[in-house]
């Protein structure tokens, strides 16, 4: 796993997700971060080629959506 690379390829597209679901930009831009964090520490369990930039977006996408929930439980209370 290529970290940067993937960084470099996928944050904007992370980053513009999170906002079309409601993220404020600032939120939005630390949720990538931390999808990206999260990816680096579970990159055992990705089972696809990093390679594969659908595989790796679905599996970052998954990731995001995971904290986005819990962000939004977080902020709720």
């Amino acid at each position: 796993m290529d970290l940067d690379a993937l960084i470099d390829r996928f944050r904007g597209p992370l980053v513009g997700l999170l906002a079309s679901w409601g993220a404020s930009p600032r939120d939005a831009v630390e949720l990538a971060q931390d999808a990206f964090a999260e990816a680096y520490l579970a990159r055992e369990r990705f089972e696809g080629d990093w390679a594969d930039a659908g595989a790796a977006g679905a599996w970052l996408r998954g990731i995001a959506n995971k904290l986005w929930l819990a962000h939004g439980r977080r902020t709720r209370r």
